[in-house]
């Protein structure tokens, strides 16, 4: 690939389990990794409303409804396609930034199909 991941031990591991190295199936390993995942877009999701008013913090907390609920489910290819689906006026580019960066951090280690 044109990317280069730094992986720990677990990563390391947990990236054989990934559906295009494991004849089409998602291993335990990756599993797990998903799941801590979707626990730190969760975290994020958190905390970018923690500044905001109530009735703001309600704007985005439903504009984030749809991804939120795929992440509530551990699928991270659906939140991130859900969550760039958003409203830029809600959701406001400089948070599509960071939060994919965190995306892209994550299908940089564990490559998929995201079309």
């Amino acid at each position: 690939g044109d990317t280069v991941s730094e992986l720990t031990i677990n990563e390391a591991q947990a990236i054989q389990h990934v559906e295009i190295f494991n004849n089409g199936h998602k291993g335990d390993l990756l599993l797990d990794c998903e799941k801590a995942f979707c626990l730190e877009i969760s975290d994020a999701f958190i905390k970018s409303q923690e500044s905001l008013t109530i009735a703001q913090g309600d704007a985005l907390f439903t504009e984030l409804e749809s991804s939120s609920h795929a992440l509530s489910r551990g699928l991270v290819n659906i939140s991130w396609s859900r969550f760039n689906g958003t409203d830029d006026a809600i959701v406001t580019p400089s948070m599509k930034a960071f939060i994919n960066a965190m995306y892209e951090t994550f299908f940089s280690k564990y490559p998929r199909d995201l079309s």
